[in-house]
């Protein structure tokens, strides 16, 4: 069943569902499970009476910024929107998943298209198994067989601040730019450009500070990160790594030390140009025999 706003339709049954698997990563876990809100007609009613009163458009609510408490006793930023809030990211974002996935590397793990598993109903495929992959593809380009000679080096790191330091319009432009390379119809093209307009209209008010941030927790977040690092992922491919990522855990597979330090310099200067910058608390180059650092998230 779908809710339709205007032009838009909602496949109210995938998102209220990918939003069942969101709440389990909630920052504050309601009790309930939000199920007094998991009810499609009153979605629909919340959704409607919203676009009805602001004259046919979407207008999101108040978003909260907050500073969550960290094991290591730092605070990490976060962001919390209405439950109807989070159902229209759900909604616009997931409709552009099956277009932009096919334009995404293999070589990035994390929040893919479950294109396999469509009885199944989950827009992405399993965290686990993801992250399980990752690391078995690592894992077998480190050593390769018994017969090859095993790779010297292992650059490993993860990214500062990777969600609240995307950059909304350089995100929003990467969108636009890449929409003439999905192998969509017109009408598919011109219908992810309205609800790209949409989700940037929404994404502005939800922002950690103006023009930065997207939510986190929110697997709409995770994907639409992926494109902002396509550039990223595509240019060090590009030069002959042998680059693997999941989310802002990067891995890039080197001959010797001297290559993983060149690694290093090329990935910094790849993501400079996006905003972002790797964590140097986090940043190693190890044996591949030291399994610790090679499974580390």
């Amino acid at each position: 069943m779908a809710i339709t706003l205007g032009a838009l339709k909602i496949d109210d049954e995938l998102v209220l569902k990918q939003l069942r698997q969101d709440l389990k990563d909630d920052w504050f876990p309601d009790p309930r499970k939000f199920d007094d809100v998991f009810n499609k007609d009153l979605v629909q009613k919340i959704l409607r009476d919203n676009v009805e009163s602001n004259h046919g458009e979407f207008r999101p609510g108040v978003r909260h910024a907050l500073n969550m408490p960290k094991s290591n006793f730092t605070l990490r930023s976060a962001l919390e929107t209405s439950i109807s809030d989070r159902v229209m990211y759900h909604a616009l974002a997931a409709a552009l998943v099956p277009l932009y996935d096919p334009l995404i590397p293999w070589q990035a793990f994390s929040h893919r298209y479950n294109d396999h598993e469509l009885a199944e109903k989950h827009l992405f495929r399993s965290s686990v198994q993801s992250w399980m992959a990752f690391i078995g593809v690592v894992r077998s380009t480190l050593i390769p067989d018994a017969d090859s000679p095993p790779a010297y080096a292992l650059l490993s790191t993860d990214l500062t601040n990777y969600y609240d330091n995307i950059d909304i319009r350089k995100l929003k432009e990467g969108l636009e730019k890449l929409l003439p390379e999905t192998s969509a119809s017109a009408a598919e093209k011109a219908d992810a450009s309205a609800r790209i307009q949409t989700l940037f209209k929404c994404l502005n008010d939800w922002t950690y500070k103006p023009g930065y941030g997207l939510p986190q927790n929110r697997d709409a977040s995770s994907f639409l990160a992926n494109i902002y690092m396509l550039g990223v992922d595509r240019a060090m491919l590009s030069k002959g790594y042998k680059y693997f990522r999941y989310m802002d855990d990067i891995k890039i597979v080197c001959d010797d030390s001297f290559d993983a330090r060149k690694a290093l310099k090329d990935l910094s200067i790849e993501l400079r140009n996006i905003g972002l910058y790797v964590n140097s608390k986090k940043t190693v180059i190890c044996d591949p025999g030291d399994a610790e650092k090679v499974d580390s998230q």
